[in-house]
């Protein structure tokens, strides 16, 4: 858990920071396994990811950034991947602007519903759900 929120620190600090989303969705997919590394555990990590979106939207964002090629039918929860540059600085105005007005700016997730979504808010959507399903440290 403390690689999972480290790697959405790093996000944070830069919302183009490719190594750090792909550390990020490798380490938020892979807790399923190493939480139920047994074999005979599959129909849990199965049933979890099959339930929760937000897993789904992970195992999908991992698997295609290690694979290049997904060719398992199972993901179809991301349509496309995209890095993009806002229009304004969110550093260019006053600390009175919160930066998710500037939410446009960064790498993005299209999901396969057409809705766009920051990596950010994805990464704190995961970090939540671990730390509501990890058992307390």
């Amino acid at each position: 858990m403390a690689k999972l929120v480290h790697d959405r620190n790093r996000i944070r600090l830069d919302a183009h920071d490719t190594y750090a989303a792909y550390d990020f969705f490798v380490t938020a997919w892979h807790i399923l396994d190493w939480m139920y590394p047994d074999p005979s555990e599959a129909s849990i990590r199965r049933s979890l990811r099959d339930e929760n979106s937000i897993l789904q939207i992970a195992d999908h964002v991992a698997n295609g950034a290690k694979h290049f090629v997904l060719t398992n039918k199972r993901h179809t929860s991301v349509s496309d991947i995209e890095d993009r540059d806002g229009a304004f600085s969110a550093n260019a105005f006053s600390s009175m602007f919160s930066a998710d007005a500037f939410a446009f700016d960064g790498l993005h997730v299209r999901l396969s519903s057409g809705k766009l979504e920051t990596v950010s808010h994805l990464a704190d959507q995961l970090v939540e759900f671990w730390e509501a399903h990890l058992p307390p440290q």
